[in-house]
């Protein structure tokens, strides 16, 4: 064999190389879009998704927000998809396939908006542009899976372009054309709405900025202006337009739902959460603490930022846990862009970046995506065959995802101010907890019995053709209970699904 021979044959595989020919291609991206538009399509929107839909219809049918339908999230929650169901309406089509192609094109002009940052400030090199926006759009529209189109998909899409004129200031040199801050902040202003938590997040990317720079004027931009400003005018709003949610929501939210925590021991073990952590450490790690790329930085700073906001909410729910993943995830293809690292660096964050890029999805619900899992197995179709068509619907239940997205895949009608007895179930959680003085005690029963009243109300006024229960042990302490003890009087018992207990009212 000639010497070209033995060392085409002796050529090792680079895995590296392979990967980088693969991510400049446009057909990556391609591929990524189609994989997210097929998991989408193979599946539904969840059940917080689903729920705030409904209330923003019910609004829209003259109900007053915080009175007639009620929820703990501040009124962006159901807001943000009021022009979805009105753009369905003009169209004639179902809500849901509407939300998801908005959320679609959110994530793609954020996508788009974010790059063109990058490019005018020096920050994303031709060579970079598509494996940038390859993994963009996968951190954008695959790995959500399940939790696309919630709140906390909906914050990040709104943050990004902020964040890369963050890492713009860091870079400095020419300001920003004064139009792109002020759609930068805009669109923070917006994400910042659906949490005051992610205050955060937003605060320590800037905060970055301002200590690189040691330019305290960068808290002064146009881009801080406009999104304090549309915070501002967003609390004027809910004054002005919501009081309801002062009065009403505001006090059940400080005094019940927020105290809901998990232990920090459960919140520390969830898998997004570590997965998070993990990142954020190889990251650092790789770069050893010096980075030379502003993106990284001001990336991390922001996902740490995210991850502080999923302990404060201790829930341990996957949507809570999603943005800071994402935007560690997102952090580490940009630092295998850089070439500052070493060769073995370079690799062992490559080990890692392709283990977590194929988890990340599954994190976060795909495999309910990819199989359309029904949250309750059977009740579906146990409903259509026992009820009317287009039922009116209520849920004895603990949790929302009973009855919602349930109500609006059987076309019916949901009956009852909240999504569920939560208020009950979690005064149950604190008391159950111990470490509740008298005082408390009897603030949390009091809670609880106007929780069960407003159920019980609901039903008596609404007349659902449907009433679901949870569980045995829920329908029997139900019946125990003063408020909701006669509210199977006009019902009765038409089957069941799993240890839900389907209950038809019964014919004049």
């Amino acid at each position: 064999m000639s010497s070209s021979a033995r060392a085409d044959v002796a050529l090792p595989f680079d895995l590296e190389s392979l990967l980088k020919r693969c991510a400049r291609s446009p057909w990556l991206t391609v591929a990524i879009v189609a994989i997210a538009m097929l998991q989408q399509a193979l599946g539904h929107v969840n059940c917080d998704t689903s729920w705030f839909m409904t209330f923003a219809e019910k609004v829209l049918g003259g109900a007053t927000p915080y009175i007639d339908i009620s929820d703990p999230n501040p009124p962006v929650a159901f807001l943000a998809y009021i022009p979805s169901l009105l753009l369905a309406r003009a169209l004639g089509l179902a809500a849901e396939p509407v939300v998801i192609c908005l959320a679609f094109a959110g994530a793609l002009l954020s996508i788009g908006f974010g790059g063109l940052i990058l490019k005018r400030s020096g920050l994303l090199q031709p060579d970079e542009t598509m494996p940038a926006l390859a993994a963009a759009s996968f951190v954008l529209l695959v790995v959500p899976a399940f939790c696309f189109s919630e709140r906390e998909h909906l914050a990040l899409i709104l943050v990004l372009p902020l964040l890369a004129l963050c890492a713009a200031r860091v870079k400095g040199g020419a300001s920003p054309a004064l139009w792109l801050a002020l759609l930068a902040g805009l669109g923070a202003g917006l994400g910042l709405a659906f949490k005051p938590y992610y205050v955060l997040p937003v605060g320590l990317a800037v905060l970055y900025a301002v200590l690189h720079r040691r330019a305290w004027r960068l808290l002064f931009t146009p881009e801080i202006f406009t999104m304090g400003l549309v915070l501002g005018l967003y609390f004027v709003a809910i004054v002005w337009f919501f009081p309801a949610y002062l009065t009403q929501a505001l006090p059940l939210i400080t005094n019940v739902y927020v105290p809901a925590r998990e232990s920090p021991l459960f919140v520390l073990m969830v898998p997004a959460f570590l997965a998070n952590v993990l990142l954020l450490l190889i990251l650092f790690y790789v770069a050893r603490g010096r980075f030379t790329d502003p993106r990284l930085p001001v990336l991390i700073a922001a996902s740490i930022g995210f991850l502080v906001t999923f302990l404060i909410q201790s829930k341990g729910w996957m949507n809570h846990a999603y943005p800071g993943f994402a935007l560690a995830l997102l952090a580490m293809a940009f630092g295998l862009l850089g070439k500052n690292e070493t060769a073995s660096r370079r690799r062992f964050a490559l080990s890692i970046f392709l283990p977590a890029s194929l988890i990340a999805p599954l994190l976060f619900g795909a495999p309910i995506d990819f199989g359309n899992k029904e949250e309750f197995p059977g009740v579906k179709a146990a409903v259509e065959r026992l009820a009317p068509a287009h039922p009116k619907i209520a849920a004895l239940a603990e949790e929302l995802d009973l009855g919602h997205p349930l109500v609006r895949q059987l076309g019916g009608t949901w009956i009852g101010r909240q999504n569920c007895l939560w208020v009950s179930y979690t005064v149950k959680y604190l008391l159950g907890r111990g470490g509740v003085d008298e005082a408390r005690r009897a603030s949390l029963l009091r809670y609880k019995l106007a929780d069960e009243a407003m159920f019980a109300e609901d039903v008596r006024r609404g007349q659902p053709d449907v009433l679901l229960t949870e569980t045995p042990e829920l329908e029997a302490w139900a019946r125990h209970e003063p408020a909701l003890a006669d509210i199977f009087d006009s019902y009765h018992l038409a089957g069941h699904a799993g240890t839900v207990s389907i209950w038809l009212r019964d014919k004049a």
